[in-house]
């Protein structure tokens, strides 16, 4: 039976491909060398969808169809996927993300909210503003 392959990602230094298969019956993240050598392995264990890599390569991130952002190790022979946070709202088409060199922040850019909802605004430098704000009031 054919099963769809999607959302391909490669890992910084182009040796492997992770992507999202659904040959078990529901969307799963998979790990493959790019070269050849082993057979594709399941790094996902409750699903999963949009598989990104960290900058250096030592983990790969992906969203659980719950919410919750996992994480893993691709080296690692015994795959133990960990919780990192969860996000209200998702599923597997109508959000993105991207996650900075360091996998210590996420960008997540979620699907537009009804007309009129309330929505989010980002202050980027808000101390040094704050303190200049400070300043400028004594």
């Amino acid at each position: 039976m054919p099963f769809s392959s999607y959302q391909g990602r490669f890992s910084p230094d182009g040796r492997s491909l992770a992507y999202v298969s659904e040959e078990s019956g529901r969307p799963e993240v998979y790990l493959v060398d790019v070269e050849g050598g082993r057979p594709a392995r399941r790094v996902s264990r409750a699903g999963g969808v949009l598989p990104r890599f960290r900058g250096d390569g030592g983990e790969l991130y992906y969203f659980q169809p719950d919410g919750m952002m996992m994480a893993v190790a691709p080296s690692a022979e015994a795959v133990a996927p960990r919780s990192l946070f969860h996000v209200e709202g998702v599923t597997a088409f109508d959000f993105e993300y991207d996650v900075a060199r360091d996998g210590q922040r996420f960008l997540v850019r979620l699907a537009p909210e009804a007309e009129g909802a309330a929505g989010l605004r980002v202050a980027l430098e808000w101390s040094r503003r704050l303190g200049r704000a400070d300043a400028e009031a004594r």
